[in-house]
């Protein structure tokens, strides 16, 4: 699902943003949960998007605590995935929680995490509300 990396990135204006195949709300000042729909399929351009996107929704400029929730079908490529990983995201954001509710996404998450091995602290979880406990105790 590669989204045009052109289209426009300004501020938003409101806690929530839907976009085609995802939509990012500001939980807390500093916690942002992206939520991916069904049959969502990012490439790097799309993780850079994202990105882009979530950096929006920092407040003085300091990374944000990230809640990704994703549906059971949802795929990402290598690129995608080493990208995320990279130390280039940290300045976006500080810790990740990814809520995974199938076995496939939990096999790549875990994949995500001892291979790619993410440049901030990151856990998979079956429970949202788990993941958001964990979350807070990343708070600044």
């Amino acid at each position: 699902m590669t989204t045009s990396p052109t289209q426009d990135t300004t501020a938003f204006t409101s806690d929530f943003t839907q976009f085609e195949g995802y939509s990012i709300s500001r939980i807390t000042p500093n916690i942002v949960e992206l939520k991916f729909e069904k049959g969502f399929e990012g490439e790097i351009e799309d993780s850079k998007l994202i990105v882009k996107r979530l950096s929006a929704f920092k407040i003085n400029d300091l990374p944000i605590l990230l809640l990704a929730v994703y549906d059971e079908d949802n795929f990402f490529s290598k690129e995608a995935r080493d990208y995320v990983a990279s130390s280039v995201v940290n300045s976006v954001v500080r810790a990740e929680a990814l809520v995974i509710k199938s076995m496939a996404l939990r096999i790549m998450g875990n994949f995500y995490l001892k291979v790619n091995k993410p440049a901030r602290p990151s856990k998979l979880f079956n429970d949202r509300s788990v993941a958001l406990e964990w979350l807070s105790k990343h708070e600044m």
